[in-house]
């Protein structure tokens, strides 16, 4: 599936567009560009081709996140796996400012509608037969339209995209990517999504090679992320936007009062005299109370008010 003759690679040179573009660098291993794909290699096969035979001791050296136990053995190859150049996407950026993020949908976004805007008018790469044009041809996303949920057969591409990421968040098709909490934690999570690179619905992936169809290269496998990978991003704190309403009342002229009861003294109708709303952005910081291996007693989030405006009449 990745070929290894230099003329499958076009190493990009000066500025990139957007991050996504980080896939086309070169990673250091022969014909290799940072890989953007959705699984790494058999653990045996990548100790071999890269020649690397250490066998390494964690005492605790390795982040809490890289899933190997203390005091356990584990190859040192592990640890160059293609898919660790994952978290390249959340060490760099090509956004000028923080202005030039605002917008960005989250990858932990669910609904269909926020992915359609963030995909439609993107342009993939199709080796499907486009007006008789072999070979590898710009294709236009559409939206995701009209289509039956319970039939697959009529699933749209964006519909098959979406319905994949919220698959793979689930777990239910991330293989041994496992997501705490069904929530991805880096930006670089969602390339264990097939449908995103290697399982594209824009790609024709049974074509065989000689075949002018054939074209199947990295800049075609890892189209999608190189496109979208700017307009993305990843939940850092949870934030909620709060509405609040309030009235001032008076009793009304001549209003009944309840005269007998618990409820004695009761005004039964009152008079608006005033209305006031407004909106609240409230940021949570602290440690999740899902995050893994963190003592019960630190497991806190304290609101942080971000904004709060009085919204203007109608």
């Amino acid at each position: 599936m990745r070929p290894t003759q230099p003329m499958f690679w076009d190493f990009p040179t000066n500025r990139l567009p957007n991050i996504g573009w980080v896939g086309r660098i070169h990673r250091g291993t022969p014909w290799q560009t940072v890989y953007l794909k959705p699984q790494g290699y058999d653990p045996a096969n990548w100790q071999r081709w890269t020649g690397n035979g250490v066998a390494m001791t964690n005492f605790g050296q390795l982040a809490a996140s890289v899933p190997i136990p203390v005091n356990s053995v584990y190859a040192d190859a592990y640890l160059s796996q293609p898919t660790n150049d994952w978290r390249l996407l959340d060490l760099f950026t090509t956004a000028l400012n923080d202005n030039a993020t605002r917008g960005q949908l989250s990858i932990n976004q669910t609904n269909l509608a926020a992915w359609s805007a963030v995909l439609s008018g993107v342009i993939a790469l199709t080796n499907f037969d486009v007006n008789g044009k072999p070979g590898l041809t710009p294709y236009v996303i559409a939206p995701a339209g009209v289509y039956n949920p319970r039939n697959t057969n009529t699933w749209t591409p964006v519909a098959r995209i979406v319905n994949a990421i919220n698959a793979a968040r689930a777990n239910t098709n991330a293989g041994r990517f496992i997501f705490p909490n069904q929530t991805f934690r880096r930006l670089g999570d969602i390339l264990t999504v097939p449908e995103l690179t290697i399982a594209s619905p824009f790609l024709n992936t049974n074509v065989p090679p000689g075949d002018p169809n054939y074209a199947l290269n990295d800049a075609a496998y890892e189209r999608l992320p190189q496109q979208i990978a700017g307009l993305l991003k990843v939940d850092s704190v949870p934030r909620f936007v709060i509405y609040s309403f309030g009235q001032a009342l008076k009793p009304a002229l001549r209003a009944p009062f309840v005269t007998s009861g618990d409820f004695r003294g009761l005004c039964t109708n009152y008079q608006i005299m005033a209305e006031t709303a407004t909106r609240t952005v409230v940021r949570f910081e602290g440690v999740s109370p899902y995050q893994r291996g963190t003592p019960a007693a630190t497991r806190v989030l304290h609101p942080v008010i971000e904004s709060s405006n009085v919204l203007p009449l109608d």
